[in-house]
């Protein structure tokens, strides 16, 4: 039997086609996309997930060669981003027991230390971001632009909500997500490589704030 069949169909918006929504219980419900009775129920929220993975790992390829000091908190923070999207796939795709929780548990870490880091730099008086380039500042802002956008497009009911489509704005949402996330770990723990030409090395968050 097809998932969430048996309950009322609604209509979104004036002249919207009447499609099916999940049953309250499902997981996904609010974000739109049509579940499936298969190995993936919300398949293009499941496969866009994987971003989250990517960004993890394309920010502890960055950090190989981060000091020792610092690998910590920093691999802490990828693997928490690694591991939003193993659990968004696991929430959006398979949907066995316990995809909630994998899928809420690494969120509330991960945006938990994305907040906390700069906060204890900013207490203990030290360096609370690397400097960012105006190409970065733009990148992140309109990244987190889109992001916001994109959640709020692809919630169940918005005018632009198609459950069927493979076009899918919570999709967006999960790659520009990612992407804001990894750029923020970027300039919270800045990769020797970005240090300036002939400055030898990045300078490290441990260094006090100079006035």
């Amino acid at each position: 039997m097809r998932r969430g069949a048996g309950r009322a169909e609604a209509a979104a918006y004036p002249g919207a086609v009447r499609l099916p929504l999940p049953d309250p219980g499902d997981l996904g419900t609010t974000d739109c996309e049509q579940l499936r009775d298969a190995v993936l129920a919300q398949p293009v929220g499941a496969l866009t997930s994987l971003g989250y993975v990517a960004g993890g790992g394309f920010l502890l390829w960055r950090w190989r060669t981060l000091p020792a000091r610092q690998r910590t908190a920093a691999v802490t923070y990828a693997g928490l981003l690694a591991a939003v999207g193993a659990g968004s796939f696991a929430f959006h795709g398979p949907q066995g027991p316990g995809s909630k929780l994998a899928h809420d548990l690494p969120i509330a870490l991960l945006l938990t230390e994305a907040a906390a880091v700069p906060l204890v730099r900013l207490a203990a008086r030290r360096r609370v971001l690397r400097p960012a380039s105006p190409a970065t500042r733009v990148a992140l802002t309109g990244l987190t632009g889109l992001a916001v956008a994109a959640y709020a497009a692809g919630r169940t009911g918005s005018p632009v909500c198609d459950p069927e489509s493979l076009l899918q704005a919570h999709g967006l949402w999960h790659v520009t997500g990612a992407a804001v996330l990894a750029l923020w770990g970027t300039l919270l723990w800045p990769a020797p490589q970005d240090a300036p030409q002939g400055a030898g090395a990045a300078v490290s968050e441990d260094a006090p704030e100079r006035t």
